[in-house]
């Protein structure tokens, strides 16, 4: 018989029987520390396992210099991204491999072989930057390494090569097309980590000498299987809040480190729009709540991916960094994965309307700054395209750029059937071009990703008159001859008669370029906007009705637009400007709710001093906000302070007095950290 580690979790009868027996072994009089243990010895039949069907001597390697260039490429390629390997190990054991292999010793066939194989089909793909008919350049070592693969018994035998065999196939099939393959066969070594306990936060002194590398394995794994779920439009494998292993950290300075953080950030947000968006909730679940909490997450990596993997779009000429556009596109798919259940909604309705008026379109909605966020970060998408296609660095292999692309192109066209913008303000020829070039390397999905923007061209046409040609033409801001047939569409039209242009595209037309649609503020206004009591949204015949969006609701919405024109931002230069997606204060019914205030001056800079001379300052700010918002402090009804040391509110209290003699309602708390490593922090509500 087999004798073998496995560890337990905590549902498992073995599992709590041990921990029981350990409790009472450790309180008895004389302890064993040795028969403490988080394991079981699990004992199974001796079995013979069937060889690995692979046949090393007939395969034709390539030289073992270019083997090792095509690693590098591999490397290079998805190496910030993703941690499958250790390179330094698997160059080393491939020089091995080809040493014996000279001097014509045979290894038996093993589970490194199929990745030495499957990273020589990637370095080969991504090197010839072209598909055949029969799918990438890698595809013959592919196909040899899957046909090869063993089954799991064999992938238990070395659990931890097994995950990053699994993780590289996972991608392959990505490339090919193959994405309910990718997404079993990640799955597969998702359960492989979660049983080797790679998602679990352990105490330093339990932890493996490798612990760094398998913490770095688990966080491919997540993003890969985040990818593989929204390529396929199917729920994740896993939930985060079975992981409880910290998310890698951000290290100033380190880029390849920063990347590949914010990579399972990102990843962590694209599974949270498919879980709550996208999956199938109760009716009572409040997803509203979940939509903003969504935004609030994504305003917050934006902040952390412009400062430390930064990407100026208005300056195309200048070299990027291939893992900060990635990373960039990533951010604005999930600002689009998260609107478009609404653009579905919204076009739906107007499709049943059997004389719509083009111009009713453009009355106030409860979901203009959504639009426009959506508008923005398509358009965000479709610059970094062009500027990766003009430094020739779009990715060929993986279908990850195309797929970005096609998303921030379709997109752009339902808004214009919504919301009609009267001319062409985005590059739609050029996207086209970047379609066929694709097609023409027979990148897999490219062919479907073109024929259908055709056909919601046509669409858009049909809606729009079947007589296009009678559109005013009043020229175009791009040369749509370039691709054939483009100019029969209406889009490409402007001064349509009898549609006036539409506000939500102001920004674009007025030539005021594109915002940044995940900065914090632009966030925290999409949320004021869904920010109106009692509003609900959620439908969980997601298929059947109206796509998770109810339009009842959406009109009960838009009535209730009294109540959020009631809400009103307020900002004072003299107060410290907001470092996060919030505002200093908010004025709505009469009431003013001020931000947490600390002392530092406008710029966010603590100032040094004592205690009391931080209480004025603190004290000095909430006084600018409520005088901004039309209050006073002796107008407030409830306080709030926190510190990092009570101690410190005796030297406190003798200087709030003087700004507070009417003595409002408190609440006084400690914590261990405030923002920006502050002493202390003050909030308040105050009458108007």
């Amino acid at each position: 018989m087999l004798t073998v580690s496995a560890y337990l979790g905590h549902s498992s009868t073995l599992s709590f029987s041990r921990n029981v027996r350990n409790l009472l072994q450790q309180s008895s009089p004389i302890a064993d520390p040795g028969s403490v243990s988080m394991e079981r010895q699990d004992i199974s039949y001796t079995r013979t396992l069937p060889p690995i069907g692979l046949d090393l001597s007939s395969i034709a390697l390539p030289k073992l210099s270019y083997a090792e260039y095509l690693t590098n490429t591999v490397i290079v390629h998805i190496g910030s991204l993703y941690s499958i390997f250790d390179a330094d190990i698997f160059l080393q054991r491939m020089r091995r491999f080809y040493d014996d292999r000279d001097k014509g010793l045979e290894a038996d066939a093993s589970l490194w072989h199929i990745q030495m194989l499957l990273v020589l089909a990637f370095g080969k793909s991504i090197q010839s930057r072209e598909h055949s008919e029969m799918g990438p350049s890698g595809m013959a070592y592919f196909t040899l390494a899957i046909e090869a693969m063993p089954d799991i018994r064999r992938l238990y035998e070395d659990p931890l090569l097994s995950i990053e065999v699994l993780c590289l196939a996972a991608l392959f099939m990505h490339a090919t097309d193959l994405l309910q393959e990718a997404y079993v066969t990640i799955g597969q070594a998702l359960r492989i980590s979660v049983t080797k306990v790679l998602n679990k936060k352990f105490p330093e002194a339990l932890r493996s000498s490798n612990f760094e590398y398998q913490r770095r394995l688990w966080w491919t794994v997540y993003c890969i299987d985040r990818k593989c779920a929204a390529m396929l439009g199917s729920p994740s494998v896993m939930r985060d809040d079975d992981i409880s292993i910290p998310f890698p950290e951000i290290k100033p300075g380190d880029e390849s480190q920063n990347a590949f953080a914010i990579h399972a950030i990102l990843s962590s947000h694209l599974g949270k729009i498919l879980d709550a968006i996208y999956g199938l909730h109760d009716q009572q679940r409040n997803f509203l709540l979940e939509v903003k909490s969504i935004l609030s997450r994504i305003a917050e990596t934006y902040v952390v991916l412009r400062q430390h993997l930064p990407l100026d779009v208005q300056q195309p000429g200048q070299p990027i960094s291939r893992e900060s556009a990635t990373l960039h596109l990533l951010l604005h798919q999930c600002v689009i994965l998260t609107v478009r259940p609404v653009l579905f909604s919204l076009l739906k309705p107007l499709l049943a309307l059997s004389a719509p008026v083009p111009n009713a379109r453009h009355s106030s909605s409860p979901f203009e700054s959504m639009l426009k966020m959506c508008i923005e970060s398509a358009v965000q998408i479709l610059k970094i395209m062009s500027i990766l296609k003009q430094q020739m660095m779009c990715d060929i292999f993986l279908p990850y750029d195309i797929d970005a692309l096609f998303s921030a192109a379709f997109a752009l066209i339902l808004i214009d059937i919504i919301r009609p913008a009267n001319e062409l303000l985005w590059d739609l020829p050029q996207v086209m071009n970047l379609l066929g070039e694709f097609v023409s390397r027979r990148v897999a999905p490219a062919q479907a990703y073109r024929s259908d923007l055709v056909q919601i061209l046509e669409l858009h046409t049909k809606l729009r008159g079947n007589n296009s040609r009678q559109h005013q033409d009043t020229g175009n801001m791009f040369n749509v001859s370039l691709v054939p047939g483009l100019d029969e569409y209406a889009i490409t039209h402007p001064g349509q008669l009898g549609i006036s242009p539409d506000p939500l595209w102001s920004n674009i037309r007025d030539g005021n370029g594109v915002g940044d649609p995940a900065h914090p503020n632009t966030i925290l206004s999409v949320i004021d906007d869904l920010n109106v009591e009692g509003f609900d949204i959620l439908d969980t015949a997601m298929l059947d009705n109206a796509w998770m969006w109810d339009m009842d609701d959406i009109r009960t919405f838009s009535t209730s637009i009294p109540y959020y024109a009631a809400m009103e931002h307020v900002f004072s230069p003299k107060a410290v400007a907001p470092i996060g997606p919030y505002t200093q204060a908010i004025k709505a019914n009469g009431m003013v709710f001020l931000s947490g205030q600390i002392p530092a001056n406008s710029q966010a800079r603590l100032i040094e001093g004592t205690i009391a001379e931080k209480t004025h300052k603190m004290c000095q700010n909430a006084k600018a906000v409520l005088e901004a918002a039309g209050s006073s402090l002796d107008k407030a009804v409830r306080v709030t302070v926190y510190f990092q040391n009570m101690d410190d509110m005796k030297e406190m209290n003798e200087v709030y007095a003087e700004y507070f003699p009417h003595k409002p309602a408190r609440s006084a708390c400690e914590s261990p950290r405030l923002p920006a490593d502050a002493s202390m922090e003050m909030d308040i509500i105050a009458l108007e």
